[in-house]
């Protein structure tokens, strides 16, 4: 029977509704297409010619601001690759780079009163391999730490600049919104704190006034304790689907030692994280047409928090929204996160 789930960090209602996957493939609508299969032949490891990301295509895109020099292994595939990863600003950017970050409080209210202001910020791709990669599952463990490492240092470098947050995330597969197959990331960094970060915030803050404890922490304590929906555990990390997942196979990965803030991990971390990345795009890419993943940070401009926790959201598009869900602002999500998240284990990879 369908049932009601709430968000309580996001203020969100979800509905589990089981029955309404079977009435979809009964009336003769397909399965999702896997991510390996959609792409097709353009997953291959050689540049192609007119990829603005690939090797020996870097005049397509501004100059980099971060680079990670070959190594061994990219110099054997490509002996002409000068660099194994690169990050460089976009040349269709969001927002308005002016080189003014404002700050402090008094600024964001005249902001906040006009309906119109600039949208001030800082716009760049990270791209995590020379080689025209186009699966994450393509990426060794080591690339991907690196890659999370390289994040670090641009959220870092935002951070110094004196924006407040940064979106850091990654669109794979069209599906999501990429609009190149090359496997990359966009950073952007904002002068303010958008509506969702900013409503985890208060409702961390809010659970942390009534009970003394950290809503993340108490989540990771609740779901490792229950097991059901719990994807994975590794040293340093806590993988499981949220009760109230917005479509089949949501994820959250919640560092197990609290932090407020992904800037300040420990190598130690990243390390492991790349190691579970590794798994969690080969298990994805096996399952959905496409899927989007984000790192949720505290404000660069805070403190260590105690009421808030670092973590990273993975939302494969297993299924397309439509007219209930724009309209209402609820999800009908038609598989169970208990179940989502045994068919995540059942296709980890050993």
């Amino acid at each position: 029977m369908p049932h009601l789930q709430r968000d309580l960090v996001h203020d969100r209602t979800i509905i589990v509704a089981e029955e309404r996957a079977a009435r979809a493939f009964g009336e003769g609508l397909a399965p999702p297409q896997n991510l390996r299969d959609a792409l097709g032949p353009l997953a291959s490891d050689t540049p192609i010619a007119g990829c603005p990301f690939c090797v020996g295509n870097e005049h397509a895109t501004p100059p980099a601001v971060l680079t990670i020099p070959p190594d061994e292994a990219t110099q054997a595939l490509l002996p002409s690759a000068s660099w194994n990863s690169r990050v460089f600003p976009n040349r269709f950017p969001a927002v308005t780079h002016d080189g003014n970050a404002f700050s402090g409080d008094s600024q964001r209210s005249v902001q906040a009163s006009k309906e119109q202001f600039p949208a001030r910020g800082q716009h760049e791709v990270l791209v995590p391999t020379a080689r025209h990669a186009t699966l994450g599952a393509q990426l060794s463990a080591a690339e991907w730490t690196r890659t999370f490492a390289m994040i670090q240092q641009r959220a870092s470098a935002f951070r110094d600049s004196g924006w407040r947050w940064a979106a850091l995330f990654q669109n794979v597969g069209a599906a999501a919104g990429a609009s190149l197959a090359h496997l990359h990331a966009q950073l952007v960094a904002l002068a303010d704190i958008p509506d969702v970060p900013a409503r985890e915030l208060e409702a961390g803050k809010s659970h942390l006034d009534r009970s003394g404890k950290c809503l993340w922490c108490e989540t990771l304590g609740s779901e490792k304790a229950a097991g059901a929906r719990v994807v994975r555990e590794s040293e340093k990390f806590l993988i499981f689907c949220p009760a109230a997942s917005r479509l089949p196979y949501e994820m959250c990965i919640l560092p197990k030692c609290h932090q407020s803030h992904f800037e300040i991990a420990a190598q130690a971390d990243l390390d492991d994280l790349g190691c579970l990345w590794r798994g969690i795009t080969e298990v994805l890419e096996r399952l959905v047409p496409a899927y989007n993943w984000w790192i949720h940070s505290a404000p660069f401009d805070s403190a260590a928090l105690g009421h808030y926790h670092w973590h990273i959201e993975v939302l494969p598009r297993s299924a397309t929204l439509a007219g209930f869900e724009w309209s209402s602002g609820w999800h009908i999500n038609t598989v169970r996160a208990e179940d989502a998240a045994k068919t995540l284990r059942d296709h980890w990879p050993c």
